[in-house]
């Protein structure tokens, strides 16, 4: 008989299970009640059956081991086994400023940045920024960006769904990083500081800002801006990168560096 209360326990023995967020008001006095479209997923796509049990994160660190009591048309009701405060979010804060793309590149760097640790993603409109968001499809494309970032995060089994901001100018994005953070800007003409150099000069702040440009690079007056500002630019190599893949590549080195890929 399966214990329903609502004590603490660590996760290790279920790490690989389904994982689904939710919002907090979901979970009401030790069941969780799972309605639209996720209830859809669960019963439709999944095809999950009652006393089969899933995770259900809250977005704030919180995850729901819950087994399902009743399964039908657009409606999941589960039991909540036991509670958990999730640890497996990096401690260095990846804030990735990355310029629109053309086509569905752009949601590509949200999936698969989502899936190494990176915490916040600003579109950027710079100079050579080819697509530009115009009129009533903006919702539409934010409401999409959402719904990758969260899949992802649920299929890399994150316990927070990285926030997602409005697309902004390039000058706004690069006066939103703090005095006291760390800030790169990876540039092709750049020759004197690699990354590996910038990070082991520095010491990384909770918080790491990343600029990446569009598909054209950044100008040169853009990098001096930056700079200005206290972003430093870097070198990533002699290779030249894709812009989709540039930012990918700067935030696995710099989780790497601070420890955030190695198992504890």
């Amino acid at each position: 008989m399966h214990n329903r209360g609502l004590g603490y326990s660590y996760f290790s023995q279920i790490t690989f299970m389904k994982q689904f967020f939710i919002d907090p008001s979901t979970i009401i006095s030790g069941k969780a009640y799972i309605r639209g479209e996720l209830a859809h997923r669960i019963t439709r796509v999944l095809r999950a059956k009652i006393g089969e049990r899933l995770i259900l994160l809250d977005g704030h660190g919180l995850q729901y081991l819950v087994e399902l009591e009743r399964v039908g048309s657009g409606e999941v009701d589960a039991f909540v086994l036991s509670i958990n405060r999730a640890e497996n979010e990096p401690d260095t804060k990846i804030i990735l400023c990355q310029a629109l793309l053309k086509n569905d590149k752009f949601d590509w760097v949200l999936q698969k940045c989502t899936e190494i640790g990176v915490s916040k993603f600003v579109p950027i409109l710079c100079r050579r920024t080819i697509p530009r968001l115009r009129g009533t499809n903006d919702l539409s494309r934010e409401r999409r960006w959402k719904r990758i970032i969260t899949e992802a995060a649920e299929q890399s089994q994150r316990s927070m769904v990285p926030e997602i901001c409005p697309p902004i100018e390039f000058h706004g994005a690069c006066e939103m990083v703090p005095r006291n953070a760390s800030g790169f800007i990876p540039w092709e003409e750049e020759n004197s500081t690699g990354i590996k150099k910038a990070l082991l000069g520095n010491k990384l702040n909770n918080e790491v800002y990343i600029f990446v440009g569009p598909e054209g690079g950044f100008d040169s007056d853009e990098v001096n801006l930056a700079k200005g500002l206290g972003i430093q630019p870097v070198s990533i190599g002699r290779r030249i990168l894709r812009s989709e893949t540039a930012g990918l590549v700067t935030a696995s080195i710099v989780l790497y560096q601070a420890g955030e890929l190695e198992c504890d």
